[in-house]
């Protein structure tokens, strides 16, 4: 009996020793586990934290660069100097910082983005508009012609910023405007002859890529095929007129496609119709040239795919896009562009919007389908070049068009121009 209850005395001692071995085990597997958080969540920490302090150095240090070369972060106030009428519709605008300080320089060929406050519209509206004149002056110009309504809706109206600019912009107003860019500019270390292809209002940035010529290279080589309607839409008319008399080495071809009787063919215009690509082969002994388009998207089109199918290579063909649709590519088609128009099954959400939407093959682009499903997207030019639009991808990638090049911070996208390659989450 008495060794029967030592025995279960012992038994019970061994089970409470082992609950206590168990628990301080626990205990300690608790408290390591507990311990190695801590630690793991303290190394998250320092990493953080050395990150932030790098990419704060980082911005110090393009702060301190930007600031050395007079580019500035975001929108920076301009004044507008005068403003010179070019045609009955079109308006040269000089632009001076409202600090007085010097403007930072750019390539000939890039645009500015502009933010305008307009009368009856609830926010500021942003565009983007080509600089006319070269790197070399102390303000810069753009040259704004009032978009009209398309043949196809004529009792459309016109274009608001456009028509602003032209009928109700004066001396004095106040413009928001970001540093010049765009991947669209003359190739300024070559000294290759460059062929120019503008097409109405696409003369602008062509006109800041001449100058550039005249005054840094002025044995290079240029020939410029100018097409628009006639002498009352002929843009820059006797700038180019007295450089073609001052400078042998650059030519100017005009084309009036709807010449009036007062044109005179010879003088103010050169061909009757459009450019075409007819004229060009007959115009180039070979195609060993830079080539640089800038027109509506029919112009845009043809040119392009001519002078592809003519064995240009297409890095020696720069553009200046009007919209994200400006040149079809007559080229085969990717495997996504070439899939029947349906549902992906894809969804991109907007989680500050808290919006989803369901993403279709024959959508446009990811800020088509925000706006469609009333997410309020800031956008300028809606062709990839001014980066108004971009916003941080939550979650997700994005897939360009082809061919197309993009300047966009990292872990960002340009809406305008991407679609979702998959499901998607933006932060907007």
């Amino acid at each position: 009996m008495i060794e029967t209850l030592l025995t279960l005395i012992g038994v019970v001692l061994c089970a409470v020793v082992l609950m206590q071995l168990g628990f301080w085990t626990a205990g300690s597997v608790l408290t390591f586990f507990k311990r190695q958080t801590q630690f793991e969540l303290s190394q998250d920490l320092l990493r953080k934290q050395i990150e932030a302090a790098v990419a704060m150095q980082g911005q110090q240090l393009a702060d301190q660069s930007s600031e050395a070369s007079g580019r500035w972060q975001g929108f920076k106030k301009f004044r507008v100097d005068r403003l010179v009428k070019e045609t009955e519709d079109c308006t040269s605008v000089y632009l001076k910082p409202t600090d007085n300080k010097p403007i930072c320089s750019f390539l000939p060929g890039q645009h500015l983005t502009l933010r305008f406050s307009i009368p009856g519209q609830t926010k500021p509206v942003v565009r983007c508009y080509s600089l006319s004149q070269g790197p070399d002056n102390e303000e810069y110009r753009i040259t704004v012609k009032v978009s009209l309504p398309p043949e196809a809706n004529p009792n459309a109206p016109s274009g608001l910023v456009s028509t602003f600019i032209n009928r109700q912009l004066i001396q004095g107003d106040i413009v928001d405007i970001k540093a010049p860019s765009g991947h669209f500019h003359l190739d300024t270390e070559s000294d290759t002859p460059a062929i120019l292809m503008a097409g109405g209002i696409g003369v602008t940035p062509m006109a800041s890529m001449i100058e550039n010529i005249i005054n840094h290279q002025p044995d290079r080589e240029v020939l410029m095929f100018y097409g628009c309607r006639n002498g009352t839409d002929h843009t820059f008319h006797s700038f180019f007129s007295q450089i073609q008399q001052q400078f042998p080495k650059i030519h100017i071809l005009n084309f009036y496609s709807q010449p009036r009787p007062e044109d005179s063919l010879g003088v103010d215009y050169h061909f009757p119709g459009h450019v075409t690509m007819d004229i060009v082969r007959q115009a180039l002994p070979h195609y060993s040239y830079q080539f640089y388009l800038c027109g509506p998207p029919p112009f845009m089109d043809s040119l392009f795919n001519g002078l592809v199918e003519a064995g240009v290579p297409e890095s020696r063909v720069r553009f200046e896009a009007f919209g994200p649709a400006s040149i079809s590519k007559s080229r085969s088609k990717t495997s996504n562009d070439a899939q029947p128009q349906q549902s992906t099954g894809d969804v991109i959400t907007f989680r500050a919007s808290n919006v989803t939407a369901n993403w279709n093959t024959d959508s446009e682009s990811i800020l088509e389908v925000g706006e469609s499903n009333g997410v309020e997207m800031e956008s300028g030019c809606r062709a990839g070049s001014c980066g108004t639009c971009e916003v941080e991808i939550a979650k997700g990638k994005v897939r360009y068009p082809e061919g197309q090049q993009v300047e966009c911070s990292p872990g960002r996208c340009l809406p305008c121009i991407a679609k979702p390659d998959g499901s998607l989450e933006l932060e907007i």
